[in-house]
């Protein structure tokens, strides 16, 4: 009969082999030297490892309830290594997302909890705990909607991240940065300033991490400008905001993963121009913000969901034209917009919104012109 020691290096070595490759040939081959393995505490942890990560990469069933029940034993007749634990954790997270049950979540949430509170400061599953606890924090956001799950997950991640080096701590930034700016869209205050703070430090090593080529590159680098404009808006820093623009004119010059990606960070650019004008009262800048916004309205077919949005963008840029410099011109411009806008909103609280803006537009152009059909369509 082999030698269990000299079967484990072979499994060892075929999971190596996986990695470098990406042959699941290697995976099979591992699992089946593993529970060649005999049935010591040592042989069984590293059969549970390898049919988690079997199930990872192929989403086998009985992969992750073989998992499931080789940890379970080791758990129920002696301690597991925090390893082990992060490793339940995981099963118990990829259980809700194969069958939708609760309360594996809630599992989830409670074993890396303990693998966290009970790991030595320097033990090498920190990442791992820290990573699955914001996976099913974020996961417990996505059900029930939660807000401070949201900003624990994030402040999970960031520690997941210090306790990573590597393309590990890179990974987990752009998870502290996607999870922060799905934060920062909720229509909820913003978190507290520390958290914004980190999450732009997050995006700014991220975007240092990958070539200019990779789209994530700029994927980050349009986050960083965003996240320094809402900090803009809770601080009124003008730092913020002139970082802001600069950031995000480079993310439209990188490359994006599809087409679409281009015109958001182009709107994107366009509402911070927006916003940066407002902070300095630069018309420069106004009519960089009212091109920008052009140029995104006039790629956005009429059947897309993001054109009443765009309108309204468009007119309330052409609005500040009329406001600050007299023109005229762009209020005229801004109401047609608007009046499209109303056309195309359905949703009755959205569409008395959208017409409520176009009514206040109405009454500005009545005051500078005095012409009563202008007062008979704003009422």
């Amino acid at each position: 009969m082999p030698d269990p020691r000299t079967l484990s290096a072979e499994m060892a070595a075929c999971v190596e082999r996986f990695h470098q490759t990406g042959d699941l040939r290697e995976l099979d081959r591992a699992v089946a030297l593993a529970r060649a393995c005999g049935d010591s505490r040592a042989a069984r942890g590293n059969l549970a490892s390898v049919l988690l990560g079997r199930f990872q990469e192929s989403g086998g069933r009985d992969d992750l309830v073989d998992a499931r029940s080789v940890l379970m034993s080791l758990a129920s007749s002696g301690p597991i290594s925090a390893g082990q634990v992060s490793q339940l954790a995981a099963i118990h997270r990829h259980t809700y997302e194969y069958y939708g049950d609760p309360a594996e979540l809630e599992l989830a949430i409670r074993t890396s909890r303990f693998g966290l509170a009970n790991a030595l400061p320097r033990d090498t599953a920190l990442t791992d705990l820290h990573h699955g606890l914001a996976a099913a924090l974020t996961g417990r956001f996505d059900r029930d909607g939660r807000v401070a799950d949201l900003d624990e997950a994030v402040r999970a991640y960031l520690a997941a991240a210090d306790a990573a080096d590597g393309d590990r701590r890179l990974g987990n930034l752009v998870n502290v940065v996607r999870q922060s700016r799905r934060r920062l869209d909720l229509p909820v205050p913003l978190p507290d300033r520390g958290l914004l703070t980190s999450a732009i430090a997050a995006a700014d090593e991220a975007a240092t991490g990958f070539p200019e080529d990779v789209p994530v590159c700029g994927e980050m680098v349009q986050a960083s400008g965003l996240l320094r404009r809402y900090r803009h808006e809770a601080t009124g820093d003008a730092a913020d905001i002139h970082e802001a623009v600069r950031r995000l004119r480079r993310a439209v010059s990188l490359p994006v993963a599809k087409p679409a990606d281009r015109l958001i960070r182009l709107a994107s650019l366009g509402a911070a121009l927006h916003r940066e004008f407002q902070a300095t009262g630069n018309r420069d800048v106004l009519e960089e913000a009212v091109d920008c916004e052009r140029r995104v309205l006039a790629e956005t077919p009429v059947d897309d969901p993001d054109r009443s949005a765009r309108l309204n963008n468009l007119a309330a840029a052409l609005r500040e034209r009329t406001l600050y410099f007299n023109d005229l011109d762009a209020l005229h411009e801004a109401i047609g917009l608007l009046r499209e806008a109303v056309a195309l909103t359905t949703a009755a609280p959205a569409r008395r919104t959208a017409a409520g803006t176009l009514g206040v537009a109405l009454q500005d152009l009545f005051a500078r012109t005095g012409d009563p059909r202008v007062a008979d369509e704003a009422v």
